[in-house]
């Protein structure tokens, strides 16, 4: 998720300026992929002989993509996400992961009566 939220930060800085980085490292494709996938971007994927992703170009962010940046952008919310969400051993799935986000940002605004 640490590579998620990075590719996602740098998206958002080469359309800021007017760039797209292609991403041709085999993880780095996968996880540009995947982000495709959960419609977090919008994106090109070259694919192997094997279906395998080999290339990733990010276009942009959607605005689910924004929305999950912007809840994850903060340091020490991306840390407490870590140390309670993404925990090793411990099942979670994106959509948890977001709703723990959301409510990190909700306390940050609202104060810390929200849940």
């Amino acid at each position: 998720m640490d590579l998620v939220r990075k590719i996602l930060l740098e998206i958002e800085a080469d359309r800021a300026e007017g760039e797209a980085k292609q991403y041709g490292e085999p993880v780095e494709a996968f996880h540009v992929a995947l982000l495709k996938d959960a419609g977090l971007v919008e994106a090109f994927i070259a694919e192997d002989e094997a279906g395998r992703p080999h290339v990733g170009i990010p276009l942009r962010l959607t605005w689910t993509g924004c929305d999950f940046l912007d809840a994850a952008r903060e340091d020490t919310a991306w840390k407490r996400a870590k140390e309670r969400v993404i925990k090793p051993g411990l099942s979670w799935t994106f959509s948890l992961l977001l709703e723990f986000l959301k409510q990190e940002a909700g306390r940050r605004i609202f104060g810390e009566g929200v849940r």
